[in-house]
């Protein structure tokens, strides 16, 4: 045989254990990934320390010279802890939300309260929902869209409906 046919021979040998070595390598990172999916898939999920009791409206209709009532209630399902809970209501330009007698402070567009609850405590709020009409309008449904964040981490979404009637 040739030398140089055998230096060729012992090169390909070479690269094609370099070859297997890669895909080994490349099929190892795929079971272990696949692995650690598959063990997240599984894992119980992390119970939510917020539980929504109570979201609502009431009436679900009423005039434009009335008032609704937005009726809140979350409890804290942490046993040892406290945790701070942040609401962003988010609705049209014609509604106001008041907690008491003052409008809720906004941040950006959304109504903004905040909230510290102590563990398993239970909250009840109930905000006051001013709502008008444009010109022109009989009657218009809007919503109350409430995103719920405890300890800055995102836990829930509550939305209501409601009519506005002029007469």
């Amino acid at each position: 045989m040739n030398i140089t046919y055998m230096k060729y021979l012992e090169y390909l040998k070479q690269y094609l254990k370099r070859k297997e070595i890669v895909i080994l390598i490349a099929i190892v990172g795929v079971v272990i990934s696949t692995a650690f999916l598959v063990s997240q898939i599984l894992q119980p999920p992390e119970e939510v320390p917020l539980k929504i009791v109570q979201y609502k409206i009431e009436p679900r209709e009423f005039k434009v010279t009335e008032n609704g009532t937005l009726y809140l209630e979350v409890m804290n399902r942490k046993e040892n802890s406290t945790v701070k809970c942040d609401y962003y209501l988010e609705t049209h330009d014609n509604v106001e939300v008041y907690l008491g007698v003052d409008p809720l402070p906004k941040l950006g567009n959304n109504y903004t309260h905040t909230k510290i609850l102590d563990p398993k405590e239970r909250s009840y709020l109930e905000f006051t929902v001013v709502a008008s009409l444009d010109i022109g309008d009989n009657s218009r449904s809007y919503y109350i869209k409430m995103y719920i964040y405890v300890d800055n981490a995102f836990v829930g979404i509550g939305d209501v409906e409601f009519w506005v009637k002029r007469h």
